[in-house]
């Protein structure tokens, strides 16, 4: 469900590969991955998207991860950002939790091989949406 809300909540979103002032950005921390290794995210952020809402009190921001095998979706991972810190332009920036490529969760289904893969940073608004800040597409050797 997430992955869906995230698809279409990243139309419009700006690709980007160096953090700018004032504009979201997420960048992989890991050159060149492949299968079976964990990577991380950096993420510049702005405030509101690092407070928590609802009752559950949800986490933000988050990454989510997916991947696809020729076309074909195998793979969904999400984790949050922790040890934000506070840049000189009131924005924020964090490193995600690790998230390991190809872990069997849920629905996943890769198992082995190389993938096309994409990052969405995103958090839970007060308004009860998520708002997709930024996206960046890696590939995952085998």
């Amino acid at each position: 469900m997430i992955r869906r809300a995230l698809a279409l909540g990243a139309l419009g979103v700006m690709l980007m590969a160096q953090p700018v002032a004032g504009v979201p950005s997420i960048t992989l921390d890991q050159p060149n991955p492949r299968y079976g290794d964990s990577v991380t995210f950096t993420a510049v952020y702005p405030k509101e998207a690092s407070r928590k809402v609802g009752r559950q009190q949800q986490f933000n921001p988050a990454v989510q991860v997916d991947c696809s095998q020729a076309g074909v979706h195998v793979f969904t991972a999400n984790n949050v950002y922790v040890k934000d810190t506070r840049l000189p332009s009131g924005e924020l920036t964090g490193v995600s939790g690790p998230i390991p490529l190809g872990a069997i969760f849920n629905e996943n289904t890769w198992t082995s091989g190389a993938a096309s893969c994409s990052a969405a940073l995103y958090y839970f608004g007060q308004d009860q949406l998520i708002h997709v800040l930024a996206e960046i597409p890696f590939e995952v050797a085998a």
